[in-house]
């Protein structure tokens, strides 16, 4: 198991890359001073880790490589906070799956 760390909140807005991240979702093998979600990259759902980069950092990336922009596009659902919740009926699936591989938080 490779543990990552994504920087930030437990929100579905967190787990979803932005448009301008080329590489996916990125994260972090080393453990930050501040909060960030842990992430086990064993399980993830639809999508996978790859290491980009430095040595610890990592991407989180579809497993259908021609589905990254439509998950980064769906970043801009959770633009208010009563879109940015779990509640959600809209998450995409990249989304839920890094959910999915969510053991905790740190910080």
């Amino acid at each position: 198991m490779t543990t990552l760390y994504r920087y930030g909140n437990y929100t579905p807005a967190n787990f979803t890359p932005r448009p301008a991240d080329a590489d996916g979702l990125s994260t972090n093998s080393a453990a930050p001073a501040q909060r960030a979600q842990v992430l086990n990259s064993t399980i993830l759902v639809a999508t996978q880790a790859v290491q980009t980069g430095a040595a610890t950092h990592y991407s989180i990336q579809p497993l259908a490589p021609n589905t990254l922009l439509a998950w980064q596009m769906s970043r801009g659902q959770y633009d208010t906070p009563a879109n940015n919740n779990w509640d959600n009926i809209n998450i995409y699936a990249c989304t839920s799956g890094v959910r999915n591989a969510r053991t905790g938080q740190v910080n």
